[in-house]
């Protein structure tokens, strides 16, 4: 992989900027350097920085803060196979983490009418393996991406207060997990969760998909 900077005008920001990792390419959009930069769009780039410091190792759970959100203790994560039709320019970060978000948020967090009424994409496409679940200072994008490889897409939000991270595996093979170990109760569990996933997804000739937030 290699970093690929794309200047753009502050009148082009997209005001939800990401990080997309694939391909052997990360593309990091940031202001054009002669533009007057303000303070919000300098604490943008410091985090940009930051991510160059990373050396393309995966964002741990304090990567995914700004260092005004060390209050934050818990990350929840959403994890599921998803059909092999399924449109790669319906992949976003922000839209898989809102809507993720108002799941985690919604009574018994129902799959059926309101789930259409949320994200016709993952309506269509995504089946989850459980509910939205919370883990305690620990993100399992790292070990995921250990366990299952390098996945084809992975999108990392760019913004100045907490982060989204998502990922998804085009395909996987049951074996791939066979000597995966887990740490931590959270690790373990997740290591469970994505055993059930990856079989499913064998068995459907789907992908998987993780999305990861504060």
């Amino acid at each position: 992989m290699k970093f690929i900077a794309n200047p753009v005008g502050l009148d082009m920001l997209n005001p939800y900027p990401t990080i997309s990792i694939g391909y052997q390419a990360v593309t990091i959009h940031l202001p054009h350097p002669l533009c007057r930069i303000p303070k919000w769009i300098s604490h943008q780039i410091w985090w940009h920085n930051r991510l160059f410091d990373l050396k393309l190792n995966m964002p741990t759970f304090d990567d995914l803060l700004s260092p005004h959100d060390q209050m934050f203790t818990t990350l929840a994560y959403w994890l599921g196979d998803l059909r092999s039709d399924a449109p790669r320019d319906g992949l976003s970060v922000v839209e898989l983490r809102e809507t993720m978000s108002c799941f985690y948020d919604m009574e018994d967090q129902n799959f059926a009418e309101e789930y259409r009424e949320v994200d016709p994409f993952t309506d269509q496409y995504f089946s989850p393996i459980a509910p939205v679940t919370l883990t305690r200072r620990w993100c399992p994008i790292d070990s995921a991406v250990s366990w299952l490889g390098e996945p084809a897409w992975l999108e990392l939000e760019a913004s100045i207060g907490l982060r989204g991270i998502a990922a998804h595996w085009e395909s996987v093979d049951p074996e791939t997990l066979a000597a995966a170990v887990a740490a931590t109760e959270d690790s373990a569990h997740f290591l469970f969760l994505l055993s059930l996933v990856v079989d499913r997804a064998h068995l459907r000739s789907s992908g998987v998909l993780l999305v990861c937030a504060p």
